[in-house]
């Protein structure tokens, strides 16, 4: 009797569990360091990266995130994820919530502790080329436009305009982004992915003083044709396989003295 309470109380959690779309079904993929690699929906993995990316002067020199590339460290309170980021001598905290299914939502804040000048500090997207450049393209409440139908100027840049989102459409795929508070939006190729289209949003642009602060919420949606058909799964129980001998650590010794 004891085990059949137990095992009833099991299935009554399990299936509330399973119910909730939003926790179970629709749920950002975030690294500790800050980025996204996607929003996983039905357990299918909707992919992009998000990236924080500092621009020198002229676009001399460029910082983004990446693993360990930054200082971070990683928090949960409820559903939502904090990571806090300190790169050279600016401090970031993000704060990433799913909303619903295929959306999350992004809130970055930014603090300076230097006086500098950069071309600015921005929140990024990266997109597959191979599946977004033929897509149809709309800067929130413009006439839409395809990318494969504009040429890259010298900067390598597709777009450059103060806006609040944009939106990739295809017959297979739609991914949209908006901020809070409209911002200059650049969409240009990848600097490090030559297939790849980066989306930025700047957080402060120009002349920075130390103190200065910076704060914006960014909604990503992504919506991808999901394959739903069954699977067939097969097993030899006279084959067991390789003998389970336990879990090891790989450890390095890093000063032979102690």
């Amino acid at each position: 009797m004891l085990y059949s309470t137990y095992f009833n109380k099991f299935t009554v959690l399990l299936l509330l569990v399973l119910s909730s779309n939003k926790i179970v079904f629709s749920q950002p993929e975030l690294a500790p360091w800050g980025n996204l690699h996607g929003i996983r929906v039905d357990g299918h993995l909707i992919a992009f990266e998000s990236f924080l990316q500092i621009v020198g002067d002229d676009w001399s020199q460029i910082k983004s995130t990446g693993k360990e590339r930054q200082r971070s460290s990683y928090q949960r309170e409820n559903d939502t994820q904090i990571v806090k980021l300190e790169i050279d001598k600016f401090n970031f905290e993000e704060k990433v919530k799913a909303d619903g299914r295929g959306a999350v939502d992004v809130n970055v804040q930014f603090t300076s502790q230097i006086d500098t000048t950069l071309t600015g500090i921005y929140f990024g997207i990266s997109l597959s080329e191979k599946v977004y450049l033929s897509s149809e393209v709309k800067v929130i409440e413009t006439s839409p436009f395809q990318l494969n139908h504009l040429s890259a100027n010298g900067e390598n840049e597709f777009i450059r305009v103060i806006a609040e989102g944009l939106q990739f459409k295809s017959a297979e795929n739609n991914f949209q982004i908006e901020a809070k508070t409209p911002v200059e939006i650049i969409v240009r190729k990848s600097f490090t992915k030559p297939k790849d289209i980066q989306i930025l949003f700047s957080i402060v642009r120009g002349e920075i003083k130390k103190g200065e602060t910076a704060n914006n919420t960014f909604h990503i949606k992504a919506e991808e044709s999901i394959d739903q058909s069954p699977i067939s799964l097969q097993f030899n129980p006279e084959k067991q396989g390789r003998l389970f001998e336990g879990i090891g650590g790989n450890f390095r010794i890093q000063n032979k003295k102690n």
